[in-house]
């Protein structure tokens, strides 16, 4: 009854791959408002020397947020136990005790900083992500006009 994570955003597209080594296994996922990821996205692009080659822009980092996290909304989530999780929920700590009993753990109220929200969105996304967006929040039950 150990708990382990593993965290990698290619898993949207290769979970199917791993499902087999992954018995009683509990599914999180944790998004953030696509215009943020994005922003975040071409921070990286332009921090990290080995990503430079590649040729992104923020409409292409907005549909690579698009395409994973609809992935996970229209096949991954109908298969074991998911939860959803905005970033917010998780940063501000209001997530923790639903997480904690997902997961049968003591949740660590340590972890979450606020000074780790450093993005900011740069703009609205378009409607077709927006759709998306608004799916994951109701997943989560993250009532963004609250935050």
């Amino acid at each position: 009854n150990k708990v382990y994570c593993l965290k990698d955003p290619r898993f949207c597209y290769t979970l199917p791959l791993w499902r087999p080594w992954l018995e009683q296994t509990r599914f999180i996922c944790v998004f953030r408002e696509p215009t943020i990821t994005a922003a975040s996205m071409m921070s990286e692009l332009r921090a990290v020397p080995k990503l430079a080659s590649l040729k992104l822009g923020y409409a292409d980092c907005l549909q690579i947020w698009q395409l994973m996290y609809s992935h996970v909304l229209d096949i991954h989530r109908h298969l074991g136990e998911w939860l959803f999780l905005h970033y917010d929920q998780v940063l501000h700590g209001t997530a923790l005790d639903t997480l904690g009993t997902f997961l049968d753990v003591a949740p660590d109220w340590t972890f979450p900083d606020p000074l780790l929200q450093r993005t900011q969105p740069r703009c609205e996304a378009p409607e077709s992500i927006d759709r998306v967006y608004k799916q994951l929040c109701a997943q989560a039950k993250y009532n963004q006009e609250l935050r």
